[in-house]
């Protein structure tokens, strides 16, 4: 993993120049207590937007992805912010990878090692996403993308996400989970 105060950083491109900011903006995620979910979020779209603005990617987002598995790690399983960086680590893994981005050996051999990582860490949090089949088809969508099966997980997305919007109560507008509703007269009664 490429350290915080390595120089190489300064040499990584980012969308508008070098990622010289994204060290403090790793840091910046550490330092940020996990209940301060708007300053995560903050920090989520700025990194977003240098790391893969318009869906591009660069060595510095090889080299970032490991740096955002191992504070993913010090976050609670069932915690939605978890979700959102492993999300955001699986959205990243999906551009590299339909961008062909290539890195230095060293950065992309860190950056499969923490991939692997980040698999476990995506299995560990379905459990903890909120009942609901768009929640935890989130997960897998973010799965598949973490293991290189980057058109599948979109398809994948892209069907849940219409299948989430299609099964709606009538009545209040919620979405019904077709497994988990009482609607579902195979469904266990609770």
């Amino acid at each position: 993993m490429l350290p915080l105060d390595s120089v190489l950083w300064n040499e990584l491109r980012v969308s508008n120049g070098n990622a010289s900011q994204i060290p403090a903006l790793i840091a910046q995620i550490a330092s940020t207590p996990e209940s301060q979910l708007a300053s995560h979020e903050e920090i989520q779209l700025e990194i977003f937007d240098l790391l893969c603005h318009q869906w591009s990617t660069y060595e510095s987002t090889i080299a970032t992805v490991p740096h955002l598995v191992v504070l993913v790690d010090g976050l609670e399983k069932k915690s939605p912010l978890r979700r959102s960086y492993l999300s955001m680590i699986s959205w990243f893994t999906a551009c590299i990878r339909l961008n062909e981005t290539s890195a230095r050996q060293d950065l992309m051999d860190s950056f499969e090692a923490h991939l692997k990582v980040a698999q476990r860490q995506i299995l560990e949090s379905i459990p903890g996403a909120p009942k609901g089949a768009p929640n935890r088809a989130g997960s897998l969508e973010n799965m598949l993308a973490c293991y290189g099966i980057v058109s599948e997980a979109t398809i994948f997305g892209i069907t849940i996400w219409r299948l989430s919007e299609a099964i709606r109560c009538e009545t209040c507008g919620n979405s019904i989970s077709a497994l988990e509703s009482s609607m579902n007269p195979f469904a266990k009664s609770r």
